[in-house]
């Protein structure tokens, strides 16, 4: 994998805490800046699949058949299926 270098520019405070947060983890600051743009993009990504999910049921709600089909499976489900 092909690594850019850029500068940027903390608080202080914001600074020092990286700084004892990494070291505690034994990283270098490439690598915890990394993991955490990574960590806060996947976090990202996951809030706009919820919100695409929820707006998808707002847009075409189950309708009442389809919610009945679904209780129905629910109370007889786990008996169908072994997990072993």
């Amino acid at each position: 994998m092909t690594a850019r270098k850029f500068a940027i520019s903390l608080p202080e405070e914001l600074f020092q805490r990286l700084e004892q947060d990494r070291r505690e983890r034994n990283m270098n600051r490439s690598q915890y800046v990394a993991n955490a743009v990574a960590d806060h993009l996947h976090r990202k990504r996951e809030q706009e699949l919820e919100e695409q999910y929820v707006r998808g049921y707002l847009e075409q709600p189950e309708t009442q058949e389809e919610v009945a089909e679904i209780e129905a499976w629910l109370s007889i489900g786990p008996e169908l299926e072994p997990w072993e």
